[in-house]
């Protein structure tokens, strides 16, 4: 086989090759892609000169209908003839192209469709916004969703096909053309849509390029334009703030002085003016390279590429093969370093090389190398070229086992101090048994013990009265042994445990030392440990999992305990309680934690035993920031309430506990079937059984704000049936109805973190700390006022 490699190995790399060249075409490489390319557009707008507006390209405005916007309107949502009447007010003021980012998919309550196509046509020049319709890979289209069927025999259409924001956060860094439809006069998407209207010309495919007049836009292999965000800065406004007005002048533009009419002519007069909803209730925000921003922004910005004659360009087909194959060269060549560790550093900075010449060409000339399919061939050249070194030193270990006595005594007794218990005994066994050799056998069966593996331990004292019965007491402690396998929840004392605590030695889970119980939970008990290497003390979390599961089960449970104590493992945050370790003891998982002080919050949630308003916002805010932190390292919590949220009055730090354990308990029920946990606390689409994001778990906060805030839960029922239809159906009661003086302010805050719909809500954990701590600012100034 070593042979075989070293003969093969550079005519398996170059197959390989030939299969990645089409990896952009899956979606789990299509999506690697744009992060990497949001990366070099990000280093690229940062060494790049940005003025302090939206857009460079005075040709483009922004009229935004936000949240101050409905609030001076009258409520949401704007009236399909407003809409038409908008587009007939910018027209008389003497804008070339009115766009409107709309879908017009929610109910005619007015009957006024016949009324809004009526403006449209005397409007003019109008370019609506259909839904584009793709596969899963976002690489072949299915169909349209059409804006209404009387609006588009009066106005121009194209298509968006910007994913929404979900569980899945990819950066929007491209837009595609689907060429079985651009013979269609509506098969273009929606900004190459509004800017050949603006241009007076047919949008066309011509070699690989999308040709708008005289601009010609290089296209990628999949038929992709990149839209470039070199001019975005953190926190630049919408241009139309910097001109000074907004959707409701143009509405009332009757009403407004001759002076202001002419002041909105000359921004508009000739320009393509886009119309977007940005209100947070009504809009996804959606991740770019430089910043999150709505879709009318991200419209707008690919308008502004198209305009500039595109920066950014594809390498050509047979410019990517040659790229990947010396990147492929030099990762072979690795193969002539024989030192481990100098191989492993010329690979390193091979790899880092070509990310650096990648990177140095998107920055320097905007052309776009594509990265995921060249760094995962890298990745297996280098795998394929090391592999023969790797077991070469299988082969040595291999000889070494094989040796005589002593070196299996000596290797067995390394790995018995290094806790590889079961390794050690196949190499006890491998040395025929004498005096020496029982007594060293014995002490592992004693470590099988500490370790609560008594089955095993079992093993051992069996193995050693085969050899002799009457060595020591091996009869007794395999009886001992096997009593204890058979019955793992018996302590000294009689009563139910997951541990055997006696007066004698205390027993260990992993390295840490069981010292003394702590409380019980749903799935198991809590311990106080301590790590004898480091002195440290530790709570340790024990889950029976082999009490609640088996056969395959049990398998899948214990893969995925780890899979979430790791993901928690991860986290590092002041509000998020610290994860020290995780392991396995005779199907008894623990975790090892922090050792928090103070109590949790179930004991402040009665009417009568609340903490101070200003208190309960303060902790509600920290456990946000928690959340906001873990919800960008892709974990969520799916079980916050009360019961865990740790608070230390002393120091008023709240820290969140048991990340990703509600995983573990969801599948997980009772012997009479009931599901473990209070679902009290549940967001709309958790009690539905659909896949849930951070945004469940923010709503979940919002339950545990309403609670601490009052005193009372938002959804209660008699039933499980009656409080899951409540949770996804009805409203919760108006807080005030429990405790008049809460601000207006804290209501609508609890109000934004209940909405039944998960985009109807806070998207971020940050954004809901933001307005918590505007709550408590309010607060403030209202006692000192």
């Amino acid at each position: 086989m070593q042979n075989l490699l070293k003969r093969y190995d550079i005519l398996w790399t170059i197959v390989i090759f030939l299969l990645m060249i089409p990896a952009e075409r899956y979606e789990a490489f299509s999506l690697l892609e744009d992060e990497f390319l949001g990366f070099r557009q990000l280093l690229r707008w940062q060494f790049a000169e940005t003025p302090e507006v939206t857009f460079s390209s005075d040709e483009i405005v922004l009229v935004n209908t936000d949240e101050e916007f409905y609030e001076d309107y009258g409520g949401f949502p704007l009236r399909r003839a407003d809409y038409g009447l908008l587009a007939t007010n910018l027209a008389k003021l003497g804008a070339r192209v009115v766009a409107i980012d709309a879908l017009f998919d929610y109910p005619n309550s007015y009957g006024e469709d016949p009324r809004t196509a009526e403006l449209f046509a005397e409007a003019g020049n109008v370019v609506l916004v259909s839904k584009a319709d793709i596969d899963a890979d976002g690489r072949r289209f299915i169909d349209l969703t059409y804006p209404i069927a009387a609006f588009r025999e009066v106005a121009t259409s194209g298509y968006s096909n910007i994913k929404s924001q979900s569980s899945l956060r990819t950066r929007i860094t491209r837009l595609r053309v689907f060429p079985e439809i651009t013979r269609r006069p509506d098969g273009w998407p929606f900004a190459v849509q509004v800017l050949a209207r603006w241009l007076e010309t047919e949008p066309a495919l011509e070699d690989g390029m999308l040709v708008l007049g005289d601009l010609r836009v290089p296209l990628d292999r999949g038929l992709d334009f990149y839209i470039d965000y070199p001019e975005l800065p953190a926190g630049a406004k919408f241009i139309s703030d910097s001109y000074g007005f907004s959707a409701m002048d143009v509405l009332r533009l009757d009403e407004l002085r001759p002076d202001e009419v002419e002041d909105l002519r000359l921004d508009v007069e000739g320009k393509m003016v886009l119309i977007g909803d940005t209100s947070e209730a009504a809009n996804d925000i959606f991740d770019t390279p430089v910043d999150q921003v709505y879709g009318v922004e991200i419209i707008a910005d690919a308008i502004h590429t198209l305009l500039k004659g595109v920066a950014l360009r594809p390498l050509p087909g047979w410019g990517e093969a040659l790229v990947g194959l010396l990147f492929m060269v030099a990762i072979l060549a690795t193969s002539l370093v024989r030192h481990p560790g100098t191989r492993v550093l010329v690979t390193l900075l091979a790899f880092g090389a070509f990310v650096l010449l990648a990177v140095a060409a998107y920055v320097g000339k905007g052309v776009v190398v594509a990265m995921t399919p060249n760094l995962l061939l890298g990745v297996i050249a280098a795998v394929l070229v090391n592999l023969r070194y790797y077991m070469a030193t299988d082969e040595t270990l291999a000889v070494a086992e094989r040796a005589g006595a002593e070196s299996n005594r000596m290797l067995a007794l390394s790995l018995q101090g290094q806790g590889q218990l079961d390794m050690a005994f196949d190499k006890f066994r491998a040395i025929p048994l004498d005096e020496s050799v029982a007594d060293l056998v014995y002490n592992l069966g004693l470590d099988y013990e500490r370790k609560r593996q008594f089955n095993k331990a079992a093993s051992v004292y069996d193995y050693l009265a085969r050899w002799n019965d009457d060595y020591r007491d091996v009869t007794e402690r395999s009886e001992r042994m096997k009593s204890l396998d058979a019955n793992p929840m018996k302590n000294a004392g009689g009563g139910a445990s997951t541990m055997v605590l006696d007066a004698g030695e205390k027993p260990m889970l992993g390295r840490y030392e069981v010292q003394a119980e702590l409380g019980q939970g749903a799935m198991g008990i809590v311990y106080r440990g301590e790590d004898p290497k480091i002195n440290r003390v530790v709570a340790i979390k024990t889950m029976s999992l082999a009490q609640e599961f088996e056969g395959d089960a049990l398998v899948e449970v214990k893969e995925r305990f780890f899979r979430e104590a790791q993901s928690a493992g991860r986290l590092n945050h002041p509000n998020i309680v610290a994860i020290y370790d995780a392991g396995e003891e005779q199907d008894l998982a623990y975790i090892a934690m922090e050792f928090l002080k103070g109590r949790d919050l179930s004991a402040y949630t009665r009417p009568d035993t609340l903490l101070p308003l200003e208190t309960v916002i303060d902790l509600v805010a920290q456990c946000a920031d928690a959340l906001a932190y873990a919800h960008r390292q892709n974990v969520v919590h799916r079980d916050v309430k009360p019961g865990n949220i740790m608070y230390d009055p002393d120091s008023g730090v709240v820290k969140l506990t048991d990340f990703g354990i509600a995983r573990i308990t969801d599948s997980s029920k009772t012997r009479t079937g009931t599901v473990l946990g209070t679902p009290n606390y549940m967001s709309p689409e958790q009690a539905l059984g659909d896949k849930v994001d951070g945004r469940s778990d923010l709503f979940s906060l919002g339950v545990v704000l309403y609670q601490l805030s009052t005193g009372h839960l938002p959804f209660s029922a008699d039933s499980m049936a009656t409080l899951l239809y409540k949770i996804v159906n009805e409203q919760q009661p108006d807080p005030a109805e429990y405790r008049r003086e809460l601000p207006a302010s804290l209501r609508k805050v609890i109000q934004n973190a209940l909405g039944k719909q998960p985009d109807r809500r806070y998207q971020t954990g940050a954004k809901f700390a933001e307005h918590l701590r505007m709550v408590l600012q309010r607060m403030a100034r209202d006692e000192t006022g």
